[in-house]
């Protein structure tokens, strides 16, 4: 099962001493634009709580062999959505996950609620506190990568410890279908790409040189910055020497 989850990124600086009307007009106009991708391509919107959308993507519904690329699809076309008042830094921000899970009656003793329960769910959230980070639009696992074929293209992040979480993930961004995706987004992901294998191989020197290339082409992005720093830790204070290279991200 692969579960999708939907923040809206700026609604709760929005809703600030903004009357009820205003912002359930908003959040409505949001849930209605994230549901309409997920229901297009089958997938199940599970709840809307707050600034988030929960769905998930899985058999009878959506094939096994497809639900990873049909859940980065309907991402993709989310992350596009803005409001139509132009709110600068408003936008919607995706984490994928998929991992078994189960769907079915949840209850209490008089109450029922159909859902999706599995660690991919909290797996999601974890990776949707870290998207800022990033400055990523959608993020995905490396299981979700796995199942992925070419028609999608995604570069890899990072390997981390997410905040609560003692198993390494890899993080991998969606940069959108295959033929839509610049040239030169291509490219840089491609070094980018090389500066991370050579640092979780532990040439560190060797990663140091090639992220200072991505930081020279591109000084803007954060998680050539944030690789960077890393680096000065390293040198400080060497990893031991069963490291796995997850870094351990905090809340």
């Amino acid at each position: 099962m692969t579960v999708s989850l939907t923040r809206y990124d700026g609604f709760f600086e929005f809703a600030e001493n903004r009357p009820p009307e205003e912002i359930v007009d908003r959040i409505n106009l949001f849930y209605t634009a994230m549901a309409n991708e997920i229901a297009e391509r089958n997938g199940v919107v599970d709840k809307m709580v707050g600034d988030s959308v929960l769905a998930f993507f899985g058999a009878p519904f959506t094939p096994d062999d497809t639900q990873a690329e049909i859940a980065c699809l309907a991402a993709l076309e989310q992350a596009r959505w803005r409001p139509a008042d132009g709110h600068v830094g408003h936008q919607a921000r995706i984490a994928i996950a998929s991992e078994a899970s189960i769907v079915g009656n949840m209850s209490s003793e008089q109450i029922r609620s159909f859902t999706i329960m599995g660690d991919n769910v909290a797996l999601a959230e974890s990776m949707l506190s870290v998207c800022d980070d990033y400055d990523a639009a959608v993020l995905i696992t490396g299981a979700t990568r796995s199942r992925l074929g070419d028609g999608i293209v995604t570069w890899h992040l990072d390997n981390v410890l997410l905040p609560g979480r003692d198993e390494p993930v890899a993080l991998h961004e969606v940069l959108g279908r295959a033929g839509d995706v610049p040239e030169a987004d291509i490219a840089f992901a491609d070094n980018y790409n090389q500066a991370l294998n050579a640092y979780l191989a532990r040439d560190f020197d060797r990663a140091r040189a090639m992220f200072e290339a991505c930081a020279e082409e591109r000084p803007e992005d954060p998680a050539t910055g944030m690789l960077s720093q890393r680096l000065d830790f390293i040198e400080m204070d060497p990893p031991e020497d069963d490291w796995s290279g997850a870094w351990r991200l905090t809340a």
